[in-house]
């Protein structure tokens, strides 16, 4: 399926088996040639590429894939998120995706497709540029900032996947201008703002105003089946952010899936490691802030659904 990660947003490499309907002893099986899948999920907390989205608070996710048996693909998924985490928010995000996918499902098998998320109401200003000017009294400079522009969260990816048996893979490049608003004004005025030391800030500032287009996201996930309901998934990623290595980040997981009762259950312990720790906090109305990277413990709920 079309995952959302960092992520979150791409090609899942599932069978496209076909579905056989009970038929009268007098007629020939029907056959379709389509699937539809989905899923409703309650989770402690919502993350991509081991960073939480909603402020490591509860989150909700619906999931709906349709695939065909030429191999094409497509998926619409909605979750919420944190205002604190996406400056402005309305609380919400959306992913629409599509692709195409072929081989054997008995080897290797793989993937590609494009992948575009929104989130809709979150942008922030900020500027792109710092310059100095002369305190007239002191007669020492000061930083002046410059080339104020508005920005949003908005990403476009493309997405090769490939599997063969418990291994799944994927390859992830931003299209868009940003990755998740990651650009000269909200990485380099982070850590301007952030750390004590504005060496760090100022040499990002000098490198000129970028954005972040052409990306790199790489994600393995290795599953174990124990049993006919129960799966243990081990997963690691690597983001190498283009124009701003501040923002590279490595990110780990480690799941145990069990089906009871109609419904998903998933335990997972996950986190990240980000270069720059800085990137990784988020504040709330008061002030205080949290690291949305640091190592958890979440809880999963999903019912899943097919027509």
């Amino acid at each position: 399926m079309l995952k959302t990660t960092l992520c979150a947003a791409a090609l899942a490499l599932l069978p496209l088996a076909a579905a056989a309907e009970s038929p009268p002893a007098d007629k020939e099986p029907v056959i379709t040639d389509y699937s539809i899948d989905g899923h409703l999920k309650l989770l402690t907390d919502r993350r991509t590429r081991g960073i939480s989205e909603t402020f490591r608070r509860p989150a909700a996710e619906f999931h709906l894939e349709a695939a065909h048996a030429s191999g094409l693909v497509g998926l619409v998924e909605a979750a919420t998120l944190s205002d604190k985490v996406y400056a402005n928010s309305s609380g919400y995000t959306a992913l629409a995706a599509g692709g195409y996918r072929w081989g054997n499902h008995e080897g290797w098998h793989f993937g590609l497709g494009l992948a575009h998320e929104w989130f809709p109401g979150a942008h922030f200003e900020a500027p792109t540029t710092i310059d100095f000017a002369i305190d007239p009294d002191s007669g020492q400079p000061f930083p002046v900032p410059g080339g104020v522009r508005d920005f949003k969260f908005d990403t476009s990816y493309a997405v090769v996947e490939f599997a063969y048996g418990a291994l799944e893979g994927r390859y992830l490049n931003v299209l868009s201008r940003d990755f998740r608003g990651a650009n000269t004004g909200s990485v380099c005025g982070t850590l301007l703002t952030l750390r004590a030391d504005p060496t760090g800030g100022l040499d990002c500032f000098a490198r000129g105003d970028h954005g972040s287009r052409g990306t790199h996201l790489v994600d393995l996930d290795y599953t174990l089946k124990i049993d006919g309901r129960t799966s243990l998934v081990l997963h690691g990623g690597y983001q190498k952010v283009r124009h701003f290595s501040e923002a590279d980040s490595w990110d780990w997981r480690v799941a145990l899936k069990h089906s009871r009762w109609g419904l998903d259950w998933t335990l997972e312990a996950l986190g990240a490691h980000m270069k720059a720790s800085e990137l990784g906090l988020a504040f709330d109305s008061a002030g205080r802030s949290k690291r949305m990277e640091a190592p958890g413990v979440v809880l999963t709920v999903a019912y899943p659904f097919s027509f």
